[in-house]
């Protein structure tokens, strides 16, 4: 097959979609398909022949790039016929949009949940580009199929843009054992502890996002106070792009900035797995979130809420807690204190790698091959690209 990916960035550094569409990209060739990447941002050259086509944006505002990277791409698409074009950003023409971004309008009304103040929120240029490229995205003539990465993704599409389930497929992410798994503790854990001078006794929470607000960081902060300690001090190490300052001063206000660490976006991710003891993940929203799934192939416990995806595949106190309300501290510290006694995570560690075993980028590629092959049916008896 002659398969378009869109996604703006392409990188194993940015984020979870950025780093899918990495993944996918060369799964898709590996495979022996034509692979052609339409993005504006890469990190590194392509591998196995795929083809990458420079997409211009507008540079002006965050709002202009978003709008003319999707008005750019349908140009650049029209320039030649592709048997399948999967997008994984919000754009006007796809045979298939992936929800890895979740929806706009949902975390909007989490954001501001007063209807009045989200209201005249929604009137910013930079809300109305928004919400216009998803109102498009999501028009019934754009699409052909919608691959949602979680259950709450599918409820989302159906009850927000009356998604037909019929035209639903959910395809869970996979990830790569052979870079994520438990052997990473021995590989990077006294290595990263002594580069971050993280004393050898502490128990580190990791936590990694490139938005650190939606991602519930605060929360996380605010919650340490309520954790029921042991012996072993305790470190927050974030990891990812976001303005710390904020999140310092919370710290200090609860007087443990000296346990709160921060690391700038790497490519080498995986190597800060392993140091993590408990992966930290209280999100606000969050269709799925790789990191959560990335953690538990490491051998992690994972502590997250029923507002991300991913709390589908935790199994509760065994390779996780999944708390209700991230705004709800005490339940947050209960469920990190219960796997700070280091006997208890050395249960965990095989349980959580298992568990995920089945979730392979391979097995992902497998199944978003076959909802193709369904699509490609749709437009022979169709009569094309609409």
């Amino acid at each position: 097959m002659k398969i378009a990916l869109i996604r703006k960035d392409y990188s194993l550094a940015w984020g979870g979609a950025e780093r899918y569409a990495v993944n996918l990209s060369e799964c898709l060739a590996r495979m022996g398909h034509e692979v052609h990447v339409f993005a504006n941002t890469w990190s590194r050259p392509p591998d196995h022949g795929i083809s990458i086509h420079k997409v211009p944006i507008l540079t002006i505002s965050s709002s202009l790039k978003n709008l003319s990277f999707a008005y750019n791409c349908r140009k650049l698409l029209a320039r030649e016929n592709f048997d399948i074009v999967h997008s994984l950003s919000q754009t006007f023409s796809q045979d298939i949009y992936r929800m890895g971004d979740g929806i706009h309008r949902h975390w909007l009304t989490i954001q501001t949940p007063n209807f009045f103040y989200r209201f005249l929120k929604t009137l910013t240029p930079r809300q109305q580009v928004i919400l216009f490229l998803e109102k498009k995205t999501f028009h019934p003539l754009q699409y052909k199929m919608i691959i949602c990465i979680s259950q709450l993704c599918k409820k989302h599409a159906m009850s927000y843009f009356k998604v037909p389930e019929e035209k639903i497929r959910v395809i869970y992410n996979g990830v790569d054992h052979a870079q994520f798994n438990p052997g990473l503790r021995n590989r990077y854990n006294k290595e990263i502890r002594k580069k971050l001078q993280i004393p050898e006794e502490a128990v580190v929470i990791l936590f990694i996002a490139n938005n650190f607000k939606r991602k519930g960081l605060k929360h996380l902060l605010q919650s340490l106070p309520l954790i029921q300690r042991g012996k072993e001090p305790l470190t927050v190490l974030v990891v990812g792009r976001g303005n710390p300052l904020p999140f310092r001063r919370i710290a200090e206000q609860i007087e443990l900035s000296d346990q709160l660490l921060f690391v700038a976006q790497t490519d080498n991710i995986f190597q800060y797995y392993g140091v993590g003891d408990i992966v930290a993940h209280p999100a606000l929203s969050d269709p799925f979130s790789n990191v959560c799934l990335e953690a538990l192939a490491c051998g992690i416990p994972v502590i997250t809420t029923k507002e991300t995806g991913a709390s589908e595949i935790i199994r509760p106190e065994e390779t996780g807690v999944v708390i209700s309300d991230p705004h709800d501290h005490a339940a947050l510290a209960a469920g990190i204190s219960r796997f700070l006694p280091h006997e208890v995570r050395d249960l965990v560690r095989k349980k959580a790698s298992q568990s995920v075993q089945n979730f392979t980028i391979e097995e992902n590629t497998l199944k978003t091959l076959k909802a193709y092959k369904q699509v490609l049916e749709i437009k022979k008896h169709k009569g094309g690209f609409q």
